[in-house]
């Protein structure tokens, strides 16, 4: 489905990644122990992608499990730039059958669709706007992406919790303003100040327990 959204913007461009960021990254480090196929969670990518080799093995286990990978010319090429050899056409979208686990255990599947780059490691990005239109919710703390049902979403907070509207950029991009500061300086005895910095995580949360019932399609 959300292919389809990245013909809204011909090119797509990440000055702050190198090539061989993206090797080790990508090739390396998104790939499990165990070789299983996995879908890069990346808001930070306004629609789907995925490098041809990458959509090449889940191909493959798709039709080791019986299901159909499907492919269809683009009816616009897609210009990606930042994502490997300088700047790369996608001609093709490819539609893989997926099969997701619940946090209870069961079962679920169904399709990823994605404009591919040609000779390339990068994994499979699930984008903004598949996010977005699958009403999905990510928590952090318990590492689980809550796609919602219809009706209106409610989130039960601890108190001291800090909330903060998000925007969507010209590029289709999610951002968090960040220059609106305070008209008089806090006190800073009384005052905590909100800190963002890289930390390693020590553990993973046991997960919580979610259900959905209809097939989902990426």
């Amino acid at each position: 489905l959300d292919a389809s959204d990245w013909s809204v913007q011909d090119q797509v461009t990440n000055p702050q990644v190198t090539e061989s960021d993206l090797s080790e990254t990508y090739h390396s480090g998104t790939r499990m122990p165990d070789g299983r196929p996995v879908l890069l969670i990346d808001p930070g990518s306004v629609g789907n992608l995925s490098g041809d080799r990458w959509a090449r093995e889940c191909a493959q286990v798709a039709i080791q499990n019986g299901k159909a990978p499907s492919e269809a010319r683009r009816p616009r090429p897609l210009s990606v730039m930042g994502v490997g050899n300088g700047n790369q056409t996608c001609a093709h979208n490819c539609t893989l059958p997926i099969g997701l686990i619940r946090s209870n255990g069961s079962p679920h599947d169904g399709t990823f669709t994605t404009p591919v780059v040609a000779n390339s490691d990068l994994p499979g990005l699930l984008g903004l706007h598949t996010m977005r239109r699958n009403r999905c919710v990510l928590d952090m703390v318990n590492l689980q992406l809550h796609m919602c049902g219809p009706g209106e979403v409610q989130l039960s907070v601890p108190t001291g919790t800090e909330s903060f509207q998000l925007e969507i950029a010209p590029s289709g991009h999610l951002v968090l303003p960040c220059g609106n500061y305070s008209a008089t300086p806090p006190n800073r005895l009384n005052t905590p100040e909100l800190v963002l910095q890289t930390t390693a995580v020590a553990s993973q949360l046991e997960p919580a327990s979610s259900s959905s019932s209809s097939g989902v399609n990426l």
